[in-house]
């Protein structure tokens, strides 16, 4: 039983000490510009649906209504 969680204890340290930011897009520099495909998005002010949208962008050609 002791050599069962010696090598999980170093399967999980080995885990841990891998780079995470390795396999994650590089940070952009700012400014950086991105495109909206919808032709509605509403901007939050927090980063989940739970916060309160603070305006909607709408296509100015998107017969959306």
């Amino acid at each position: 039983m002791r050599i069962l969680a010696f090598g999980l204890a170093a399967l999980v340290t080995a885990a841990l000490g891998t780079e995470p930011a390795a396999a994650a897009d590089p940070v952009r520099k700012l400014p950086y510009y991105a495109s909206i495909s919808a032709g509605r998005a509403r901007l939050r002010t927090g980063p989940a649906r739970a916060y309160p949208a603070s305006w909607l962008y709408q296509r100015a050609t998107c017969p959306c209504a």
